[in-house]
């Protein structure tokens, strides 16, 4: 059957009124095909529309035909807004369906745990029971006095009561035990429950579908993730939401070493002059030479700024501005040959002749800002992950636009300047399993439009690489610990602004929502006064190191538990999502020609 027959069929027994967008469509997918791209399918629309304005008897028709193709690029958005929309609500359906259905499978595996453990506690009430019975009818049968125990002396009867006692107490022990196993079990249902309350989800997907409809992919909402920054749309954050950002910052709380953290606080008490010294000396001395110059001092502990306010308020300078007291720094303790503190004197010492040579004050390029700075910074993490900078693409990027609904198998993923990743984690990815990202938007100072664009890029890729972590667990419920495990993972995203840095963390959270949280920021020193600037950012790329050492521990021991257990890894769930929107062109400003 032909196009132009079902075409004749629709507009003539349809009332001209009712030739609305939307029903021409389910009519010419449900005649033509349901596979065919709404692209493929318009221009059929229009040209069986220009067929009926040649041929059609009808005058009406024809002008109605004429004034759809008049207006055709707004009748044909029309219709891709209403599909956008559609297709939205269409993937939130199909993830809350298919979270409700493992939820199901779950609470069915928990079921049955417990039925077996309870079988198991009833049968260990039965044995003690039956214990009981038998030593009840011991105990009478020794009250005859020709039983051989009321013979003896009241030593030999009270331990044949205790002995009685002892089975009894290990009947209630064994009761408690199984009390505890159904409490276990209590606790590992409620491990599973949703993080997000009933009401959070409708918001969340309201939120969600409105950024649909505005095309504002622009926004964290867009992708499932939910910005709780101190600057994001949903502040002031309702109750629900503020605690999840306490859970969130909870998991991004890491502690660096005590040696470490004692090392800088040292250095941070340090007078300016002498902490320049050492970063011009370092590279002569060494780290046992600074440590030695160090232990020779008695180093004053600076008074702190609102120790300093007070004092200036109340007029008492003479004292409070003056050093309180001293530091007899236990240097023993500090290893000079561990690779935090040598790490912490490079950085010292090279950012150090860098602002001496001026390098801040001139004009600098992308590349010149990674070259000189982070590379310095980012050596911390080169025994924990490994580095690839330089626009390469990754390659969980590449997945999610592949298997999106309109991807095809030649897309490419996000091209970034900087990755955090592991080769012997993830082998069948190009660059390894990603575990983070830094993006530089270049050294325009208050290039708002670079950081959000770079901002959204982050995020959406690092909550690709979190699904592509997901691959490799079981599905949800079959182990509460792998599912905590999961949960306990933050990737960091760095965004490098001019000369400061912005470091966030994306975490999962449920039913395939993810949190955005603030983890840290720091700045780089521009002149010599703020040296000591330094030593904040060796604290916050610590921090980073420790994150990223805990996420690739908690992902081997995962593996480790995987092949021991023998779970089969969770076949990966196509979303019904769409690929990035292209960014829509700037048009310039035509200029008359000069004649």
């Amino acid at each position: 059957m032909s196009t132009a027959s079902f075409v004749m069929n629709f507009f003539d027994k349809t009332d001209v009124s009712q030739w609305a967008p939307k029903k021409v469509i389910e009519h010419y997918r449900k005649n033509i095909s349901q596979d065919d791209p709404l692209a493929k399918i318009l221009y059929c629309i229009k040209v069986d529309l220009e067929t009926i304005v040649k041929h059609d008897p009808s005058e009406l028709r024809r002008c109605k035909a004429q004034s759809i193709i008049d207006s055709w690029k707004a009748w044909a958005n029309s219709v891709k807004e209403s599909e956008k929309v559609d297709r939205a609500q269409r993937s939130l359906d199909h993830a809350e369906t298919v979270d409700k259905l493992l939820q199901v499978q779950h609470h069915l595996r928990a079921t049955e745990k417990a039925a077996a453990q309870l079988d198991i506690i009833q049968d260990g009430l039965l044995a003690t029971s039956r214990k009981r019975v038998l030593d009840s009818e011991v105990i009478s049968k020794s009250d005859d006095n020709n039983n051989p125990f009321l013979v003896r002396s009241d030593n030999t009867g009270k331990n044949y009561r205790v002995a009685a006692d002892k089975a009894k107490v290990a009947g209630t022990e064994e009761g408690s035990e199984g009390d505890s196993n159904l409490e276990e079990l209590d606790d590992e249902l409620e491990l599973c429950d949703s993080d997000i309350k009933d009401e959070g989800v409708k918001q969340l997907k309201e939120a969600c579908i409105e950024a649909k409809k505005r095309d504002a992919h622009q926004e964290p909402i867009w992708w499932r993730v939910i910005d709780l920054r101190p600057n994001s749309s949903w502040q002031p954050l309702p109750p629900w939401l503020e605690t999840m950002r306490k859970m969130a910052e909870e998991r991004m709380e890491v502690q660096i070493s005590d040696m470490t953290e004692r090392f800088i606080i040292v250095l941070s008490q340090l007078p300016l002059q002498d902490l320049e010294d050492i970063a011009r000396d370092y590279k002569i001395i060494g780290s046992q030479g600074v440590l030695k110059r160090l232990s020779d001092k008695r180093i004053p502990v600076q008074p702190s700024s609102m120790d300093r306010l007070e004092a200036l308020l109340t007029g008492d300078t003479s004292s409070s501005m003056l050093p309180s007291s001293c530091v007899d720094a236990e240097f023993k303790s500090i290893n000079p040959a561990s690779s935090e503190i040598i790490w912490i004197l490079d950085c010292l010492s090279d950012m150090y002749f860098n602002t001496k040579r001026g390098i801040p004050q001139r004009t600098n390029t992308e590349r010149d800002i990674d070259i000189y700075y982070s590379k310095i910074l980012f050596n911390a993490v080169e025994d924990v992950v490994d580095i690839h900078y330089g626009e390469m693409c990754s390659r969980t990027s590449r997945e999610r636009r592949q298997g999106a609904v309109d991807g095809t198998k030649d897309d490419e993923g996000s091209k970034l300047d900087w990755l955090f990743s592991r080769h012997d984690l993830g082998p069948h990815y190009y660059w390894g399993q990603e575990f983070g990202i830094v993006e530089n938007a270049g050294p325009k100072c208050d290039n708002k439009a670079k950081v959000a664009g770079d901002s959204i890029k982050t995020v959406k890729n690092l909550r690709d690489m979190l699904l592509s972590i997901r691959k490799k667990f079981p599905a949800a419920g079959m182990s509460s610990t792998l599912d905590k495990s999961y949960k306990s993972l933050v990737l960091p995203g760095l965004i490098v602004s001019s000369w400061g840095y912005q470091v966030f963390g994306v975490t999962p959270i449920d039913n395939g929502w993810f949190a955005l949280a603030k983890m840290d920021e720091f700045s780089l020193p521009i002149t010599m006064r703020e040296l000591r600037k330094v030593l904040k950012c060796c604290q916050a790329m610590l921090k980073i190191r420790e994150l990223l050492k805990r996420n690739t521990e908690i992902m081997r021991l995962v593996m480790d538990a995987m092949d021991e257990e023998k779970y089969v890894p969770a076949k990966s769930i196509k979303e019904d999502e769409c690929r990035t929107p292209a960014k829509k062109k700037r048009q310039k400003d035509l200029k008359p020609s000069s004649t």
